[in-house]
């Protein structure tokens, strides 16, 4: 078994995936990806991504405010998005992922300038109605997506 190593010369295979779950997408940003599945599922993995279990933060860190760091080496789906929802397309930047529902509806995760931690489920950034589909890009860099 081949696993992710970080700060290797050279490419792995991702392990941790449903081998029955076909991947439509992956999305690159400065430390992290996210790969979309044809079941709709989201996957998150990459270096320097933080804790999600606040159990862990509190064995690794006495400040919860800032969570540890680490590398996510098997990929974690993606938490929060609607049940029932399907998703169009994902993009990352460098410290955030963005994912279009078919609803028009833009969901995003990661570190945003305003937030004191890092948003490590999926919420909310443009309700449904906003953005008349189809859209001609969707993208993320930086700290910006375009749409």
């Amino acid at each position: 078994m081949i696993t992710y190593e970080p700060c290797q010369p050279y490419a792995n295979m991702i392990t941790g995936l449903n081998i029955d779950d076909p991947v439509e997408k992956i999305a690159t940003g400065f430390n992290h990806n996210a790969v979309l599945c044809k079941s709709g599922k989201v996957y998150l993995f990459g270096k320097n991504m933080r804790h999600s279990s606040s159990e862990k933060r509190k064995i690794l860190s006495k400040d919860l405010s800032k969570p540890d760091l680490a590398d996510i080496t098997i990929p974690k789906e993606i938490k929060g998005l609607p049940e029932r929802s399907k998703i169009i397309d994902i993009s990352c930047g460098s410290h955030h992922t963005a994912i279009l529902l078919d609803d028009g509806s833009i969901w995003g995760l990661g570190i945003a300038s305003n937030a004191p931690v890092l948003i490590s489920k999926a919420v909310q950034l443009v309700p449904a109605g906003k953005i008349n589909l189809p859209i001609r890009q969707f993208d993320s860099f930086f700290n910006r997506t375009i749409i």
